[in-house]
Order: C-alpha cells, then structure tokens, then sequence
C-alpha cells in the first residue's frame, strides 16, 4: 500500500556508502502509474552516459535498445521507484545481470517481481515514536496519552499519516489529547480516501487566517511533477498568481514562504525553505483532487 515508506528504504540505500561502492553507476527514475516511457529511458541513458539519447531514437523499443547497449558490461544498481505494469518493468529494467547489476522495484501490485519483500506496517511502539516525535514530544514516549494510542490507529500505523498527525499535534498545542481523535475520525467517517482525510484534517489546524492562502500554495505544488525538488523561490515567483487564488492584490514573497513554513510545519511536505520541498506521490493526488475541485480546474492553475 501506498505511504508505508518503500520510497525512503530505496532513498537510504542508493545513498548508503558501501552499496555505492559495490557499482559503478547508480541509476534511479520514478516510474508512476501514466508514465512518460521514452522520457524515463532517456533519464536513465543521461544518468548512465551524461549525454541524451541519439537523435535518431524516436519509439520506446529503440530507447531501450540503445539503453541496453550502454549499459552491457557495466555494473549497475537500477532503482525503479512506484512501478504499476509489468511491461513498465521489462521496458526499463536494463542492468546487465552477468557484470554483477541489480533492480530494485517498488510497487503496491503484488507479483510484479520475483523476490519480494513485503513492507509491513509499523508496530504500535514505532507508531508512537514517530507520532509524538514528529510531534516534538519524545518526552511522553515513556508513558504515552490514550489519545496518542488512539490516534496511530486512526492513521492506520502508515509512516505517511503519522508525521501529517504529529505536525497536527503541533497546531493543536494544549489541546491535542482532546482534539486530535476527534478530528481525524470526524473526516475519516465520510467517503473521502484515506490520504484526502489525513490531508483534510491537517489543513484544519492550520491558523483560520492563514488557511486559505496555504490552501492555495498547497493546490498549486500539485502543478511540479512527483517526487521532483522545488525551490522556495520558484514557488515566491509564483506569489502573484496565488494571490489571485486568495483575492490578495499584491501578496510578498515572505508571505509565500511563511504559508510553505505552515506546510512544512504539517509535515504535509517534506524539506526545508532552504533547500527546496518535495511532496509524497500520494499527498500530491490530493494536491490534484483540490486543483481540480476549483473552477477552472487544474487547467486553471
């Protein structure tokens, strides 16, 4: 299932120092449900050979023939990221087994793959631990409130809800124990998903007078694609644009940054002010859904 963390174990095993000792080249693209093939072969051919693919390639089979070529004889660790179709897999897995190369695939479809490991959800201690220290309260990890037991498991123990919960948590303040089950069940009762839920009952704690211009900063992140870094001043260039979203007529980049510190607060996104956020491939669907509840659309944005 989507949110369990199979993202983070590849992102800590590409980066861990003696996997990448192990080869030669580190190849990595996130693969997607609709994904653009012949655009995900030539990241892979670029990341292999820092050039792009020969003019003459045209069709997707010739991408993965050249990509082959390349990559023959080279010892590689391939990481394809969120992969939904088998045909997605054979496409893109190139590595040459017989020079030493690895695939790691991770997918929500069962069977994609020989070899699988399942991702299972955190236990009810590690739910906890990272829900009060999202929370900044490592201090109540020794003898936690019932509304924190309460609370994992109405975020399903998925490492994706519970720092959304904690950063709740921290909106909430004094009042947590008293209104964080409250809330989650309140949206988790209608017939929303799962995601959109937590995601709804997060943007409630923000400040009301803040609410609406994070709101719009929050559908417009929806327009950057998965998984990709965007820098805060991208998102400050677009302040004009949002402030027709919140009716502001003339909305200040500091405003921008204070409304992406709300975000980042929430745990809704991930990264720094400084060095640029990125967005769960999930979270960003709700970002889409409330784009695409607006006027206009997402052709609007």
């Amino acid at each position: 299932m989507g949110g369990v963390g199979k993202t983070t174990v590849e992102a800590h095993l590409i980066r861990d120092l003696e996997v990448g000792a192990a080869f030669e080249s580190l190849l990595w693209v996130s693969v997607s449900q609709k994904p653009d093939m012949l655009d995900l072969l030539g990241q892979l051919y670029s990341q292999l050979k820092s050039v792009k693919l020969p003019t003459w390639v045209e069709g997707e089979l010739d991408a993965s023939q050249e990509l082959r070529k390349a990559v023959k004889g080279v010892r590689a660790l391939l990481i394809l990221d969120d992969c939904w179709k088998t045909e997605h897999v054979r496409l893109l897995n190139c590595v040459d087994a017989e020079a030493g190369s690895s695939c790691v695939i991770t997918t929500r479809i069962r069977n994609l793959a020989n070899c699988e490991i399942s991702c299972g959800l955190f236990s009810l201690q590690e739910s906890l631990m990272l829900l009060l220290s999202s929370a900044g309260l490592d201090h109540l990890l020794d003898n936690p409130p019932a509304a924190a037991f309460e609370a994992v498991e109405c975020c399903g123990r998925l490492p994706l809800a519970l720092p959304i919960a904690g950063g709740m948590i921290r909106e909430l303040e004094e009042v947590w124990e008293a209104e964080l089950v409250r809330m989650l069940k309140a949206e988790l009762s209608g017939e929303l998903s799962f995601e959109k839920s937590i995601v709804n009952a997060s943007l409630w704690c923000v400040e009301p007078s803040q609410r609406a211009g994070v709101e719009a900063l929050f559908r417009c992140l929806g327009c950057f694609a998965e998984d990709e870094t965007v820098p805060a001043a991208a998102l400050e260039l677009l302040a004009p644009f949002i402030g027709q979203q919140v009716a502001v007529a003339s909305l200040s980049p500091r405003t921008v940054r204070k409304w992406l510190a709300s975000l980042l607060k929430a745990s809704l996104l991930a990264g720094s002010g400084a060095k640029g956020v990125s967005v769960h491939d999930l979270v960003r669907d709700v970002k889409v859904m409330r784009a695409e509840a607006e006027e206009g659309g997402m052709a609007g944005l």
